[in-house]
Parts: C-alpha cells; sequence; structure tokens
C-alpha cells in the first residue's frame, strides 16, 4: 500500500540520518542529473511539475487546492515557483522537514470542498505548508519530465 511504503521510507531515511529525500516514481523520465540540480537549489521542498496521464490534459502542480482549475501551466520562470501542491513524481525534500509535522505524514483525506479525495502527496504537504514551509518547482528542470503512459505526457 502506497500509503504505509511512503510512511516506512521517512523512517529508514530518519534512521541512517540521511539529509534528503528523492521521491521518484516509476512512471517517470528525468535526466541523470536530476537529483544534483535539486540539490543545487539548497531547499527544504523543490519538485518538477509534469503533465498528468489524462485528458485534458493538465499538470500536477496547483496553486489552491480547493480548486482543481488552479493548475500549473508548463512554462519556463527565472525563479522557482511556489505553489499549494503537487504530485511527488519528482520532488526533493529535507528528511528533517517530518520533524514538524504529525505522524501519520501520508494519509488520504476527503475534500468536502472539492468533493473528492486529497492524495497522500497533498494531504502530507498541507502539513509542511502549515508548519510555515514553502513547496517550490524548478520549472526549468520540469520541462524535461515526463510521464509516461500510453505514450510520453
Amino acid at each position: 500500500i502506497l500509503l504505509n511504503q511512503r510512511n516506512k521510507l521517512i523512517e529508514e531515511a530518519r534512521k541512517i540520518d540521511a539529509d534528503y529525500v528523492l521521491w521518484l516514481d516509476s512512471d517517470m523520465t528525468f535526466p541523470s542529473t536530476t537529483a544534483l540540480r535539486l540539490l543545487k537549489h539548497e531547499k527544504n521542498i523543490v519538485a518538477c511539475n509534469y503533465m498528468k496521464r489524462t485528458k485534458p490534459l493538465k499538470t500536477v502542480a496547483y496553486t489552491d487546492l480547493n480548486d482543481w482549475d488552479s493548475w500549473v501551466p508548463l512554462e519556463v520562470f527565472d525563479d522557482l515557483v511556489k505553489v499549494q501542491g503537487v504530485g511527488m513524481g519528482c520532488m526533493l525534500m529535507k528528511t528533517d522537514c517530518f520533524n514538524n509535522i504529525d505522524k501519520p505524514y501520508f494519509k488520504f483525506q476527503y475534500n468536502t470542498k472539492q468533493d473528492d479525495w486529497l492524495g497522500e502527496d497533498f494531504n502530507m504537504q498541507r502539513k509542511l505548508r502549515n508548519a510555515k514551509y514553502k513547496i517550490l518547482i524548478d520549472t526549468v528542470l520540469s520541462m524535461e519530465i515526463k510521464h509516461m503512459g500510453m505514450y510520453a505526457y
């Protein structure tokens, strides 16, 4: 179960005193330099935006998790872009971020405003935002990330 695996991975990372956790989903393609490029930002949380594998085509980053139409287009900006939430298919996080949020770190939650489920990734990021962390997007690297399905999205 994905929730259990994500929670266990964080506990293992904390046991070995890992500075960072790099989340990469198995259905993603990315450059071999991805980890180094994300580390270079020296931020608590930095991720990539990429396309969902469904139509109509939208990305996985949102400026408002109460509005599924607030998705962030794939565009390049000079600076990192702040979002409320992003899919964790390509995300780097400082492990000590998890010292400041309650367990379980990952869980599903029903979003009554959207009449839909809030995924474990967005729910965990809500906790991090409440703990005053910023969730940032590397828009340059995002242009090189693909989400695999029937074709590369």
